[in-house]
């Protein structure tokens, strides 16, 4: 949206997606990059992993929410979307994306994500590097 006059475009992806929370997003040239931690083909919505009954259950199974953490690319001067999954996961989920809030709407190499891995029953926390993407520190 432009500030300025109120004007604003809007674009289309090829593709659904429920997106739930936002990492970071900033400018880097003529496209618009955003982070998004969202579900894409779910056959069970992510709400479900929060239910008392699912995650007491000694004996559960992983849902299957087709969880991704995604980098979006949008070219604001073509309208051309792109994505690549940084995370992705067929069963359970990670969440509630966040950067150092110093790099907010600047381009950034590091993301920090919650990894829910309710099956295996364990979470993490995830250190996603967007400059090095072969390096993923999970604690």
């Amino acid at each position: 949206m432009d500030i300025s006059d109120g004007t604003f475009k809007t674009f289309e992806a090829d593709h659904y997606g429920f997106i739930m929370h936002t990492g970071n997003t900033y400018m880097d040239g003529d496209s618009m990059i955003v982070d998004f931690e969202m579900y894409v083909e779910a056959p069970v919505q992510p709400f479900s992993s929060l239910d008392f009954d699912y995650v007491n259950n000694p004996n559960r199974k992983g849902l299957a929410m087709g969880s991704r953490f995604r980098r979006y690319n949008i070219n604001i001067k073509t309208g051309v979307i792109s994505h690549t999954d940084t995370l992705s996961y067929e069963q359970d989920n990670a969440g509630f994306p966040i950067i150092n809030p110093n790099w907010q709407a600047k381009k950034n190499c590091y993301s920090y994500i919650s990894e829910l891995q309710n099956q295996a029953k364990f979470n993490a926390v995830v250190k996603v590097d967007h400059c090095n993407p072969s390096k993923t520190t999970r604690w």
